[in-house]
This record gives C-alpha cells, structure tokens and sequence, in this order.
C-alpha cells in the first residue's frame, strides 16, 4: 500500500504541474496574447485560439472570414480588421485605386508583427504559467520552475509547428463565410460605383432641369413652385433601406443640392449590420446641414440608434412625435431594432410583435392626437392602424410603392436608396436607387410627389412625377 502511494504522489504532482502550466499559458494567451498593427489606415487585429484545426482566419466584420488550414498543430491563427480610419471612411476611392499597395504592404508587414506576435505569445505563455503555479504551489519552487519550464515548451513547440508548417499558397483556395462569398462580384460593384459617384450629382442636375422646364409650362405645377418659394409647401426627400451604401450617401447629398431639400425622412434599415464600421459611414449624415429624421429599421441595433442619436442634426423618432418646419411627425420603430436578430422563424412571436406595436401606434395618436405623417419601417404595421393619420411613410420592401389604403391613409414608399446594399448582389434583377421628394403644403397635406429611380448600370436617372388629387 506504502509503495502504491510513493508512486502515485509524484504522478499526481507533475500532473498537476502541467494543468497548473497548461491552464496559466491559455488564460494569459487571451488575455495578453493579442497584437495590432496599422496599414494604409487599416487596423488590424493577431490573435490565436485553440483548435486543431490549424487554420489562418481572416475576418472582415461585418462581412464574414476567410479561412484557409495553412499548418498544424493546435493553434488557429486569426487576423482580424478592427478599423478603418477617416481618411477611407471619407474617401472610399483611396482604397480601390491603392488596393494593390495595400495588398504588397500588408505582405510586407505581416513578417515582422507575426515575428514580434510569437515573442508576445511565448513571453504570455510563460508568464501566465510560471504566475499561476506561484499562486497554486505557493513555496514549492521546485513545482514553480517545472511549470515555468512545461508552459515555455508547450507555447515554444506550438509556435514552432505554426512557423515549420505554414503555407500562404493554401490562400489560393480559401473558404469563404458571409456576405463576404460575393467577394468577387462586390469588388467589380464596388469599383463601377465608386468611379460614377461623381456622376450622380451632374445627372441630378439635368434632371432638375428637365423638371424646372416642366414646371414652366404646367400651371398646377407652378403654383407648388411658387409656394414653395414663399415656404409654404416643404421639400421632403424620403428615404429608406441605404444598407450602408456609400453611393447611396452621395444620392442623397447630390438630391438635396439640386432639388433645395428642407428636411430628410429616413424609415430606416440605414445599417446592415449595426457594427461600429457601420456607423463611421453613417457619420457622413452629419454633414448635411439640414433636419434628418429617422426611425430604426429591423436591421438597426440599439449601438447604432445611440450612435444617430448623438448627430447635432439627427432626430431618432422610437414612439415619439416631433414637430419640424410645422409638421408634426410621428416615428414608429420596427419591432425588431431592440434585438440583434432581423426577423424571426417563429410565425406566433413575429405576429405577436406587429399586433404589440400596432397598438402602441394607436395609443400614441389616441392620446396625443393624430400627427400630419407616420414614419414607420414596414408597411404591414401601417395597413393595420385603424386611425391611421392622411400620410403614412415606409420602406422595407425595396420598392417604389403609391397606395391608398381602406381608412384613405396614403402610403409612400420610397424603395431603396441604397439599393438594397449587399444583399442587392444576390437579387436576379437589377435593384435601382431610389426615393422621393415630397411636396407638403403646411396645413393641406401633400401636393405632389417625384417618384426617382438611379440604375447604376445603365446610368439611367428618372423622375416621374404624381400629383395629388
């Protein structure tokens, strides 16, 4: 029995050495084991997690990853981007027309951070094992040393398997997550786009002129001209769905120059993801000197409504009404901005959402009175509030829509101005940009509507005006 125990203690000891060295090398690795580096206004983001795998991830939220199995051992490698600084986000052109430097310098420089990475990792490895075997062994130092030496050559060998192993070609064939599967298309997108941004605006001027001569030989359109004038009917430019868009943007500033726009709708879905790089894009909303009104979509989050909130010229509208260039404005949220998901599989829970948010519409114009225009995200809700005000503004569907409804509510919706962001890459037919202006007599009601559509494709830039009967 003595002789059982004389040689089960020393077992039990080295194998509570390499749990000790095992578990202080992990936790110091995520805690510590992390390095950034900076290129081209890129920051990027090395890390390692546990796997046995042995992978290369790079991640690009919030598109998704490309992973390709470079090496073994049970290390994954991840690089990830953290963010894209001002000079990108306010010049998107800088980065198609210099990506084969970025590219070349982010080659350059992955040497030397993955170099100085496996020195923080080690020293990580060793410190966190050699700490706590401190902290369990407290003066046994013979089992502090042991601990110290197995977490070094734990980290050590693993980082030398990843060195010896390592193959960049298998990027050749990569795996691809996310959005970020349309890498290709997106990026011949995004190119066509960014070099006929500048377009946008020049189009929207002969459109503009075309409309001004309308409105010369048209009495009925004359006399809106000339109210509009005197500022008793307001120019609205009604919006929904950029999805991030960047081209969008440019629409929208290109709009409000050439039509003299008073004030922006926004029925939401501004965000596809809700992410921090999201929302250095939206920032550029912040530079268009005129009252942006908005109502979260079922693509917002609660980070990126806090984030609109704070622009000095963005009023976020969740449940409230507000009254702007005297036009009392009511904004409904979709039921969806508070959580993370977009929609739900569950019929029962998505119809217990709309039928809750209904009802809170209906209390708030019972209570408070009935506003000049409901803002709301989708369409479904407003067809369903029984004393609903004369004009009800939605998005979501990624169409132009005009419809009177029963109560003799009229619905807009002006599309997709963003045309409908990535996920417009998927769609069988070609998604147009779209919005529109908004002719609002103070006291009457609307006047007119322009119905504007932009094919990026085909550069074709149309207006169809509607006036109310």
């Amino acid at each position: 029995m003595h002789k059982f125990k004389y040689l089960f203690r020393p077992t039990a000891a080295t194998a509570g050495v390499f749990i000790t060295a095992m578990s202080g090398l992990l936790i110091f690795i995520f805690l510590f084991g992390t390095a950034s580096f900076k290129i081209h206004d890129l920051t990027w983001k090395v890390f390692v997690q546990p796997s046995l795998r042995g992978e290369t991830v790079l991640e690009f939220p919030p598109l998704g990853n490309l992973t390709a199995q470079t090496h073994s051992g049970f290390l994954d490698v991840h690089i990830r981007l953290e963010q894209i600084g001002p000079q990108l986000v306010q010049n998107t052109s800088l980065l198609f027309d210099n990506h084969n430097k970025i590219v070349e310098d982010f080659q350059k420089s992955i040497s030397p951070v993955m170099k100085i990475f496996a020195l923080r990792l080690f020293l990580a490895g060793l410190t966190g094992g050699t700490l706590l075997s401190f902290l369990v062994w407290r003066r046994k130092y013979k089992h502090i040393l042991a601990s110290a030496l197995v977490s070094s050559l734990l980290i050590g060998l693993a980082l030398l398997q990843i060195s010896a192993t390592f193959d960049q070609d298998a990027f050749q064939e990569p795996q691809y997550e996310g959005v970020i599967s349309a890498a290709p298309g997106l990026i011949s997108l995004a190119n066509r786009s960014i070099s006929r941004i500048g377009k946008i605006g020049d189009q929207a001027n002969l459109l503009i002129d075309k409309v001004e001569s309308l409105v010369a030989s048209t009495d009925s359109l004359a006399n809106i001209q000339a109210l509009s004038e005197k500022g008793i009917v307001k120019k609205i430019l009604l919006i929904s769905d950029l999805h991030s868009n960047p081209v969008g943007i440019e629409l929208i500033k290109s709009l409000i120059s050439a039509f003299n726009i008073d004030m922006v709708i926004d029925t939401g879905d501004l965000s596809d993801f809700g992410t921090a790089l999201e929302a250095k894009t939206a920032e550029a909303i912040s530079n268009l000197n005129l009252p942006y009104i908005f109502i979260p979509g079922n693509h917002e989050t609660p980070e990126m409504v806090a984030f609109l909130a704070q622009l000095p010229n963005v009023t976020v509208l969740k449940g409230a009404t507000t009254e702007i260039q005297g036009i009392k404005i009511l904004g409904i949220p979709d039921p969806f901005s508070p959580f993370p998901e977009v929609d739900t599989d569950d019929t029962a829970r998505r119809e217990q959402m709309i039928k809750s948010t209904v009802e809170a519409a209906e209390y708030i114009i019972k209570t408070e009175g009935s506003p000049d225009i409901l803002a709301i995200h989708n369409p479904l809700i407003g067809k369903r509030i029984k004393h609903a005000p004369p004009l009800i503004i939605s998005g979501h569907t990624h169409k132009q829509a005009e419809e009177t409804l029963k109560n003799g509510s009229l619905l807009l919706n002006p599309g997709t101005t963003g045309a409908a962001g990535l996920r417009g890459l998927y769609s069988e037919g070609r998604i147009p940009y779209s919005a529109i202006i908004l002719h609002y007599q103070i006291g009457k009601g609307p006047s007119a509507a322009d119905f504007i559509q932009y094919d990026l494709i085909s550069q074709h830039f149309s207006m169809e005006r509607r006036l109310k009967n």
